[in-house]
């Protein structure tokens, strides 16, 4: 019996210690930001589910399209059903590995690049993104801006409208990761 408690202790004791650098929230902050001569488009989300594994140095962002709201009802309707059709590609998704390891255990701000994945509306693009991170004692802080070309991920603009839609779009993603069970995490992500 007591080789049996002392083998769930341990198996108990290497989960947890393989956990424990795994950050995550459901609250991540996402923005894009379209400027063009007639009009600019501000779309936001405070509901990205943000996945930090220290232990492979691995992130993961997901979006679910329609979390995105605008400032007024007609343009959240024509990015959904026009340009995102969100009910055919409801998720967009970053994953990537960071380029430098980061020694958790030390506080401090790191600007950090981080080689991944990036699926928009179906396509997928190797990328690599530049941002900050800040790590305390209790949480990860991190955020990054960078630019999207919407034909790189087959989203079509009509020529007609091209005065009303850039073709480029800033994105920025900010948000405040803590310790998490990866499990929990994971299942999140679904």
């Amino acid at each position: 019996m007591k080789k049996y408690a002392l083998l769930l202790s341990l198996t108990f004791w290497a989960l947890a210690a393989s956990s424990q650098n795994v950050f995550f929230t459901k609250l991540g902050e996402v923005s894009f930001f379209s400027s063009a001569p007639l009009e600019n488009i501000d779309g936001k989300t405070d509901k990205a589910v943000i996945l930090f594994n220290g232990n492979k140095n691995e992130i993961i962002v997901s979006i679910q399209i329609k979390s995105f709201f605008f400032q007024n009802s007609m343009m959240r309707e024509h990015f959904n059903e026009k340009y995102m059709e969100s009910e055919r590609y409801p998720i967009a998704e970053f994953k990537g590995e960071f380029v430098d390891e980061i020694d958790l255990t030390k506080p401090g701000t790191y600007e950090v690049s981080v080689k991944g994945k990036l699926n928009i509306h179906g396509k997928t693009e190797s990328r690599i993104v530049t941002g900050k991170l800040i790590v305390s004692e209790t949480d990860i802080f991190l955020e990054s801006a960078f630019d999207i070309n919407l034909k790189d991920h087959n989203v079509d603009i009509p020529s007609m409208l091209t005065k009303n839609i850039a073709e480029v779009v800033q994105v920025k993603i900010k948000g405040y990761l803590t310790p998490s069970d990866l499990r929990e995490s994971k299942s999140s992500l679904r």
